[in-house]
């Protein structure tokens, strides 16, 4: 794993040679352990990778007994929704954000949805995801559901103060999703 895939606010790199499968599963346990979160919520994005990113971070948070949620494909924004109103402990979303398709890497979020960066425990998490050897073996057994916040989260864009509700039938709308999650 190399230092440099931690950036100020996030974890991102080329996969799979900067960013893989492994690095992502090590950071998600490190993460955990970190924070002392037991309940976790995972979201991706669409990029090729990020499902099979998503899978191995699940399995390493079951490995500790973690109790993790499977939002599936969501974007960012349904993503902070879901972890706030699920009162997760913690939240990984599997994505890149802005960066070229060959790129991919986490978002990691505390309780309440705050974003995990490197003034309150993404340094540490880095200190302790660069010491790690390999990973451990499984010591409990966590469970793993399906969840979705999706009504919930398009609910209260629609009652954001952003869109009024009653108008939205009488208008044309186009959407450009910018590369983002589809579902």
């Amino acid at each position: 794993m190399e230092k440099g895939i931690f950036k100020a606010y996030d974890i991102r790199g080329i996969y799979p040679d900067e960013f893989n499968e492994r690095d992502a599963s090590v950071i998600a346990y490190e993460a955990a352990l970190q924070l002392s979160a037991k309940r976790i919520a995972i979201g991706f994005d669409s990029r090729r990778a990020s499902h099979s990113i998503a899978h191995s971070v699940s399995n390493a948070l079951l490995s500790i007994g973690s109790e993790v949620s499977l939002l599936g494909l969501v974007s960012t924004p349904e993503f902070y929704h879901s972890v706030l109103e699920g009162k997760y402990e913690m939240g990984i979303m599997v994505t890149a954000s802005h960066n070229p398709k060959e790129y991919n890497g986490l978002k990691i979020v505390g309780k309440n949805a705050v974003p995990i960066g490197e003034d309150n425990g993404l340094s540490e998490i880095m200190e302790r995801s660069l010491d790690y050897y390999e990973l451990r073996s499984p010591s409990k057994k966590g469970i793993v559901k399906r969840r979705s916040f999706r009504n919930e989260f398009i609910g209260f864009s629609l009652n954001s103060g952003y869109a009024d509700a009653s108008k939205i039938r009488k208008m044309k709308v186009v959407a450009d999703a910018s590369s983002g999650s589809i579902g």
